[in-house]
């Protein structure tokens, strides 16, 4: 059921940096603005702010070249008390005032592949993360196995990921279900992440909380469950529990076995199931965090009865035999 693939050769360590020929970089706050820290750090405490700094002001998106105190905030907002609000300008020490320039930018996240990030398999198909994870070996990434390797199941293939800066290598697929086996039970891979590469592990792209729990699916409930692609996020519900079915896999019909089927409502605030949306994992909100229910292998056309097939996350994960799950 499992085809295992040599590990990729080993990666070469970037060359060491010539430190002689670094420029001395200035501490925060030095020059021309000394003693001023303790201010930009108090404004931390004020609601909405994130982060401050120093820096030239921005006026209508363009940089007048006059020095302030920058602060970041989550968002600009008119709904906070006076006291809560970043002051215009702050007081120096010999007299006079720094204005500040207030930023709307939202928090900084580490640059890490994360569930819901765009995966490109060694020829070029479209697919999402599902999830990211660490075990003693290193970090590991959860998607689909069409998307990173085909009919023949050779590995292992290198992995590609779509971060905001463009392409970069991601790993290589050594881990994925047989799509050649008579009925698939579950459409798996587990991409080994290169050294360097950062895993937010069981992060959500653009989320605010962890997954932290798993669950199955419950016949006709009107729970909203959703999942999280590149190009946003595609809403769906009501699941019905097919007792299998056919599923076109690079240019062959496959027979899969027992899978869920979610409806995808049109104009319902989201967006519809597109092809390359293979790999995303199906959430929904838990208490504290998401809670994981399955892997998106399949769809069928927009429209108003488009349907995502689903396999179990359950299902997903023990077919892999990645042992115990840390949920």
């Amino acid at each position: 059921m499992i085809r295992r693939g040599r590990p990729p050769g080993k990666v070469l360590p970037p060359p060491r940096p010539l430190r002689h020929l670094a420029p001395r970089v200035p501490r925060l706050g030095e020059g021309a603005l000394p003693g001023l820290l303790p201010e930009a750090r108090a404004l931390m405490a004020l609601p909405n702010v994130i982060a401050t700094g120093f820096g030239r002001k921005f006026t209508g998106g363009k940089a007048t070249g006059e020095r302030c105190l920058v602060v970041h905030v989550e968002a600009k907002t008119d709904d906070l008390p006076a006291q809560g609000c970043v002051p215009s300008e702050i007081a120096t020490r010999g007299g006079g005032a720094l204005r500040t320039d207030v930023v709307g930018c939202g928090h900084m996240r580490a640059l890490a592949l994360r569930s819901g990030e765009g995966l490109l398999s060694f020829d070029n198909q479209t697919g999402v993360c599902a999830l990211t994870f660490h075990t003693e070996r290193g970090a590991f990434a959860l998607t689909c196995a069409h998307v990173v390797t085909d009919l023949s199941g050779a590995l292992p293939r290198p992995v590609r990921w779509r971060p905001a800066s463009g392409v970069a290598g991601a790993g290589h697929a050594v881990l994925a279900t047989r799509l050649s086996a008579p009925v698939i039970a579950a459409d798996a891979a587990v991409i080994e992440l290169l050294p360097g590469i950062a895993a937010g592990a069981w992060e959500v792209e653009g989320g605010n909380a962890y997954i932290n729990a798993l669950d199955i699916f419950r016949e006709g409930e009107g729970t909203e469950y959703f999942y999280v692609t590149p190009r946003g996020t595609v809403y769906c519900g009501f699941p019905q529990q097919m007792a299998g079915g056919s599923v076109a896999i690079d240019g062959a019909v496959r027979t899969v076995g027992r899978y869920w089927s979610l409806r995808v409502p049109a104009g319902g605030g989201g967006l519809p199931a597109r092809e390359g949306d293979s790999g995303a994992l199906v959430l929904r909100r838990g208490i504290g965090g998401y809670v994981a229910m399955g892997l998106v292998f399949a769809g069928t056309p927009a429209g108003a009865e488009q349907q995502v097939g689903v396999f179990p996350f359950r299902v997903v994960w023990d077919s892999l035999a990645l042992g115990v799950l840390p949920l």
